[in-house]
């Protein structure tokens, strides 16, 4: 059976980088405060959607966990930064806890709302105390 794309993708992504953090689009460089994007899908048909599109209208943006499963390592992504603040989504792999990785993406996501930017190969010393983490664009050929 072949693998599955999305998780050769990030197997291949989380080798390339070492398991650094990494963003999904280039960003912006000069983001508005609020920047009013057309939302893909804006009805919900589950509780799930419901909450995702109650989570983006109330704080910005929602965390997508997904644990590790044998062919691909846990991740975790927003979704909902490029709709309301024009900034990239962000993705996170490489630790055990998506709960953390969701944390780690909300300071990323509040350091967002107050203009803060981060380029590919940004390196930043504002979002966890006493580590450096490293910003990378993900290559379009990883998009699903």
């Amino acid at each position: 059976m072949p693998e599955n794309p999305v998780a050769a993708a990030l197997t291949e992504l989380q080798n390339e980088i070492n398991g650094v953090f990494c963003q999904r689009k280039p960003l912006l460089r000069r983001p508005s405060a609020i920047c009013r994007r057309t939302m893909v899908r804006t009805h919900a048909d589950d509780d799930n959607d419901r909450k995702l599109l109650t989570d983006i209208a109330n704080h910005g943006w929602h965390i997508v966990g997904i644990k590790d499963d044998p062919g691909a390592p846990a991740y975790a992504f927003s979704v909902g930064l490029f709709h309301t603040l024009g900034q990239p989504e962000v993705c996170i792999f490489g630790l055990d806890s998506t709960s953390t990785m969701g944390q780690i993406i909300n300071q990323v996501g509040s350091l967002m709302k107050t203009g803060e930017t981060f380029e590919d190969w940004h390196e930043s010393d504002d979002v966890l105390d006493g580590y450096s983490m490293m910003f990378r664009q993900v290559d379009q050929q990883h998009y699903a």
